[in-house]
């Protein structure tokens, strides 16, 4: 092994360079027996994560379709977006995961009509009342020009 500061020879198992002192190892000896090795950790399933992000966008559709409305709009959001990444990760939705899916698309069309429909009566409420006001500060302002004229009403 050579410096790659200097370029002199490192003897083996030197952590830094004789000539300059850079660098040149790792701070772990080096293994002299295939014995010492220890294999690394296996990692999770790729099988169990599947098989739980299908359970999920199960649960997440009946929830969202159950709950209705705003809850359920919500609901069905996230269902959405876990399915998003279902699919770039693992390709077409298996049947179970299909009907949680297609219960929060129903559930958010739905909740996006309820939601709308509230806001559409809270409008309609406060244009009625700003009106109502509106008539009021009319007709007090009619009336007080007519005692202003001398008429009565």
């Amino acid at each position: 092994m050579f410096c790659i500061k200097c370029g002199v020879e490192v003897p083996v198992g030197a952590n830094y360079c004789p000539r300059c002192g850079a660098f040149v190892g790792s701070f772990s000896t080096p293994r002299t027996s295939e014995a010492e090795y220890v294999a690394p950790k296996p990692l999770p399933s790729l099988e169990a994560s599947r098989s739980t992000s299908e359970i999920a966008i199960l649960a997440l559709g009946i929830l969202s379709f159950v709950l209705g409305g705003l809850p359920g709009l919500i609901f069905a959001v996230i269902c959405g977006v876990i399915v998003r990444i279902y699919t770039k990760k693992y390709g077409e939705l298996p049947l179970k995961a299909r009907i949680g899916n297609y219960l929060s698309l129903i559930a958010f069309v739905a909740g996006v009509i309820v939601v709308s429909a509230v806001v559409a009566v809270v409008l309609y409420a406060l244009l009625t009342a700003l009106l109502l006001v509106f008539l009021l500060i009319a007709s007090v302002f009619l009336s007080a020009i007519a005692q202003m004229l001398g008429m009565s009403i």
